[in-house]
């Protein structure tokens, strides 16, 4: 009877100590940080963002983890509400790096909440993978442990501008406003030059508050400039209040293009009808060329996504979800979980993933520079230029309001 007790007891200890996950055997884990908006002014983009970073967690997750050596580490990402707030952004990464004790952290939405952050991921030598920061002045710091998925922002709207010169009669006249915030800036600025080298007469340029409310004081000093064409370095709500006030003062124009809006599902749901024409531009979307190993094809992403989240995705949760699959890569080249190693790592490497080709210069800028222009039709999302990856015909000129 004892010999049958014994047994059993040794049993029971040796299950115990192989079943995976017990304190024993437990795997190991890769904790990362992401203050991300989810409340604020930027919290349509914020949780585009979080959903990307979600579906790359659970997908390395279900594929057994990040491989080094023998080991292999469970992703775990702790998210913290930056309520679209630089100062509070600065905040939570500290508290992620001093506190929570994570090792990499996942850039926030926006360039400029992204200045503060990544200073305290400098000062502490923790890399920032940073998946929609590209303005410029976040990269002429010389620091080491940020690097970008983006493009700089100078480059953003630059599709719809040489589209503009492809049409017939080719737009002669701009006007270009812009929030008063990193990015929208860099992309508002970036597009005036653009324009001009282009040979586009821009008859007006304005800024405005990043959090404004109304838009109808610079909307009405551009309308009576009367330009062809109407370019904004915009965040989603202005994106949507300038299309509402466009159409309240009966401003028409021949073509409409803004950085942020037309890409995402929201603008269509806000706006109805009234989002048909407008166009915009986007890094990635689902008809992209582009696969990898690990999320497939871009229309194989999208599907993942749209299955888990429930709306197909623009360039913002895809971005998110490849910063984490590019640190992926950079852990498993390096063979280590040392950020030195693993940053200088990435730094060098030249990759193919569902984004594309990327590759960075010393400041950590994603060089490889490859974008589209969009357009609301029917209230969808459609591929207008280039001309070859086009999924319809540009509507063209837009089609007045008083007409719709």
């Amino acid at each position: 009877m004892k010999k049958n007790v014994w047994f059993t007891v040794t049993a029971l200890i040796l299950a115990i100590v192989w079943i995976p996950g017990s304190a024993l055997g437990a795997e190991k884990t890769l904790k990362l940080g992401a203050s991300v908006c989810i409340t604020g002014r930027l919290a349509k983009e914020g949780g585009y963002v979080k959903d990307g970073y979600t579906l790359w967690m659970e997908m390395v997750n279900q594929k057994g983890g990040i491989k080094v050596g023998p080991d292999r580490y469970r992703v775990e990402i702790v998210f913290y509400d930056d309520k679209s707030d630089p100062q509070t952004g600065a905040k939570l990464t500290e508290k992620l790096i001093t506190e929570d004790k994570v090792k990499f952290i996942l850039g926030p939405y926006g360039s400029g909440i992204t200045l503060a952050t990544s200073a305290i991921g400098e000062k502490y030598r923790v890399l920032t993978v940073a998946c929609q920061a590209n303005a410029v002045n976040i990269y002429e710091r010389g620091f080491k442990y940020i690097i970008s998925i983006l493009p700089p922002a100078t480059y953003y709207l630059r599709p719809v501008v040489d589209l503009s010169q492809k049409i017939n009669p080719p737009v002669k006249t701009a006007a270009v406003i812009w929030a008063d915030d990193a990015f929208p800036e860099y992309c508002g600025k970036g597009a005036a030059a653009y324009a001009k080298e282009r040979g586009l007469q821009v008859v007006y340029e304005g800024k405005y508050p990043k959090d404004v409310k109304d838009l109808s004081s610079i909307l009405l000093e551009a309308k009576n400039r009367k330009p062809d064409f109407l370019l904004g370095g915009t965040y989603f709500n202005d994106g949507l209040l300038i299309t509402k006030q466009m159409k309240e003062q009966n401003f028409d124009v021949k073509m409409i293009g803004l950085s942020v809006g037309p890409q995402l599902p929201a603008f269509v749901e806000n706006l109805g009808r009234d989002a048909e024409y407008v166009m915009g531009c986007e890094w990635w979307t689902p008809y992209s060329p582009w696969k990898d190993d690990f999320f497939g094809t871009a229309k194989e992403y999208a599907q993942k996504m749209k299955a888990r989240f429930g709306y197909e995705p623009s360039y913002h949760p895809t971005s998110a979800s490849v910063a984490g699959y590019v640190l992926q890569l950079a852990i498993e080249k390096a063979q280590s979980m040392d950020v030195d190693k693993v940053t200088e790592t990435l730094r060098n490497m030249k990759v193919t993933t569902v984004w594309g080709p990327m590759a960075w210069n010393k400041a950590g800028q994603n060089t490889e520079i490859h974008s589209a222009a969009v357009q609301v039709l029917k209230g969808k999302m459609e591929v207008v230029y280039p001309f070859e990856g086009k999924t319809a015909n540009l509507v063209y000129p837009f089609v007045p309001w008083g007409k719709r």
